[in-house]
């Protein structure tokens, strides 16, 4: 069958996918993804083409039919010849005036059929252009959205390489504050270490005069003793003494 959208191939074309329209019977749609037009193409159904055939199969049976009897009537004599050719031009007559409305009913259906494509043509292109302006449209609003996302992650991105550089600058603040923290610490420790060694020093130093005034003490105390008791001593012989010399007095005056 001969394609009517002139592209040469007639029932196979490459990148073509042909379907059926459901309300046209026996109608073809070829649509043509390899170039952006639409390529429409239609013949005529099997159903017509062999009601055709039958009809004109019934026209040719007429006319054989006729043929033979217009042989016998043409053997039997002049007037059933006159007769059979009056049949054979009534056969013809019928047989053109069914061409006729064949070719008529060809024509009405080639242009139903040329409205049904158009309309269906349209509808194809507008939902070609619906497929389109949502693809379009679908595609703008994922661009939209992959690109806020982007903006958004970069922000987030900078906000935490902000928050970073900040816990970083406080994380070296607080190491030079801990570093300094601890070299005070170290000088206070150096300076309790020396007033610790020099209270000790001082400690030492003045048990150690203590121990030596307690031992000056303790002599002087032994030579003040030593010094009373023979104080003490002569006093007690002055005394007794005294009483020796008081008693001898007594006696002898």
């Amino acid at each position: 069958m001969k394609c009517r959208c002139n592209c040469g191939l007639n029932d196979v074309c490459l990148n073509v996918v042909c379907f059926k329209v459901a309300s046209l019977t026996g109608v073809s749609v070829c649509w043509s993804s390899a170039t952006p037009s639409l390529f429409v193409c239609f013949w005529l159904g099997s159903r017509t083409k062999l009601a055709l055939a039958e009809k004109m199969e019934s026209v040719r049976k007429v006319e054989k039919v006729a043929k033979k009897r217009s042989a016998a009537v043409f053997e039997e004599g002049a007037d059933e010849c006159a007769a059979g050719n009056e049949v054979q031009s009534m056969l013809e007559k019928f047989g053109a005036d069914i061409n006729k409305a064949m070719q008529v009913k060809q024509k009405h259906l080639e242009c139903l059929t040329k409205n049904h494509m158009t309309g269906s043509q349209h509808k194809l292109e507008h939902l070609w252009s619906n497929y389109h302006g949502q693809r379009k449209k679908t595609t703008q609003q994922f661009s939209q959205r992959v690109s806020t996302a982007f903006q958004q992650w970069e922000a987030e991105a900078h906000r935490t390489e902000e928050q970073e550089e900040k816990l970083s600058n406080l994380f070296r603040q607080q190491q030079k504050v801990l570093q300094q923290a601890r070299v005070a610490q170290n000088q206070k420790l150096k300076v309790v270490r020396e007033l610790y060694d020099q209270f000790v020093k001082n400690m030492e130093e003045m048990e150690k005069s203590q121990n030596e005034f307690l031992q000056a003490a303790q002599e002087e105390l032994k030579r003040e003793m030593a010094t009373l008791q023979k104080k003490l001593l002569m006093e007690a012989q002055q005394q007794e003494m005294a009483t020796v010399r008081k008693s001898l007095q007594t006696m002898f005056f």
